[in-house]
C-alpha cells in the first residue's frame, strides 16, 4: 500500500505521468547442482501493475513501479510457481519525443508472496527477496506502448544451499512482453 501511495506522490511531480502495465511472462530458473548447470524450460505467467514516468531531461525518464509478477519453472517432472510483488526502477530513453522506439535498463527488487511446486507450498525453501537487472526495448505510441523486457536475477533464491545431491544455487530469469496505457 505504501508503494502505491509513493507512486501517486511521484506522479504529482511536474513532468510525470502514471501508467498501467500488463503482460505475459516466460520465466525459467538456472540452477546448479554439484557444479552442473541445469536450465529449466520456460513457464508461462503474467504480470500487472502501475508505474510512474518521471521525465528527467528531454527524452530520458525514470520509471519506478510496482507489479504483481508470476514466475517459476517448468520441466519434465515438475512445474513450480513463484509469485512476487516486484518493484522495478528503469531509466527509459525514447529516440523521439512523441512516437517511436525506446530502450530501457535498470533493476528490480521483489518480495516473494507465494511459492508452490507440484501443488505443495515451498515458500520455506526459497528466499523472500529477489534482486536483479532489467533491459528492454519497445515502441511508444501517444498513450500506449508495447515492449519486451528481460530480467536476470542476481540473488540465489534457494534457501537450502546444501542437499544430499550437493550444493544448490537457483536464479530467476524472465522475459516479459508488455503493454502500457497512460492513465494521467
Amino acid at each position: 500500500m505504501l508503494a502505491i501511495i509513493a507512486l501517486f506522490y511521484m506522479t504529482s511531480i511536474a513532468n510525470s505521468q502514471l501508467y498501467i502495465q500488463a503482460g505475459l511472462n516466460a520465466s525459467s530458473q538456472r540452477a546448479k547442482f554439484n557444479g552442473i548447470n541445469i536450465d529449466s524450460e520456460r513457464k508461462p505467467g503474467y504480470h500487472a501493475g502501475l508505474f510512474s514516468n518521471i521525465q528527467l531531461v528531454r527524452q530520458l525518464s525514470l520509471q519506478p513501479g510496482i507489479l504483481y509478477s508470476s514466475k517459476g519453472l517448468a520441466g519434465r517432472d515438475a512445474i513450480s510457481s513463484f509469485n512476487y510483488i516486484e518493484v522495478p526502477a528503469n531509466l527509459h530513453y525514447r529516440f523521439s519525443e512523441n512516437e517511436g522506439a525506446f530502450i530501457e535498463a535498470g533493476f528490480y527488487f521483489a518480495m516473494l508472496i507465494s511459492a508452490k511446486s507440484q501443488g505443495y507450498n515451498v515458500s520455506d525453501d526459497a528466499h523472500l527477496e529477489d534482486f536483479g537487472g532489467n533491459f528492454g526495448v519497445g515502441y511508444h505510441f501517444r498513450k500506449i506502448s508495447i515492449g519486451l523486457r528481460a530480467n536476470q536475477g542476481l540473488i540465489n533464491i534457494a534457501r537450502v544451499r546444501q542437499t544430499v545431491i550437493g550444493e544448490v544455487t537457483n536464479y530467476n530469469m524472465n522475459a516479459m512482453l508488455y503493454f502500457t496505457k497512460k492513465i494521467f
